[in-house]
């Protein structure tokens, strides 16, 4: 999972039942973002195209990022808002992922 923001992102990878790596970090530009989800993959030793992504936070659905990553993920997916609950029809104005953060996400 990957909550990425305007400044920030976490990234969040389990295999089955075990978180396996939890990290956040600063970036500046897209490719930063893109070297460094990467590189933990690799240095894991996991193949992205056998893995699915979840994201999370501020980014729209139609960025260069997410771009990038259906195109090196086996399935990209936003997290939703818990359907447990209902919402203030304000929420309807923005992207559900927006809301969702690293603790309580729904798949």
């Amino acid at each position: 999972m990957v909550a990425l923001n305007k400044k920030f992102h976490t990234i969040i990878i389990c295999q089955g039942e075990k978180m396996v790596f939890i990290n956040s970090f600063s970036y500046t530009g897209d490719l930063d973002f893109v070297f460094y989800l990467l590189h933990i993959f690799k240095s894991l030793s996991i193949n992205t195209l056998e893995s699915k992504m979840y994201i999370a936070g501020g980014i729209s659905e139609g960025s260069s990022v997410i771009g990038f990553m259906k195109k090196q993920f086996l399935d990209v997916d936003f997290l939703k808002l818990s359907s447990d609950y209902q919402y203030s029809y304000t929420f309807s104005s923005f992207s559900p992922q927006k809301f969702i953060t690293v603790f309580n996400p729904e798949g």
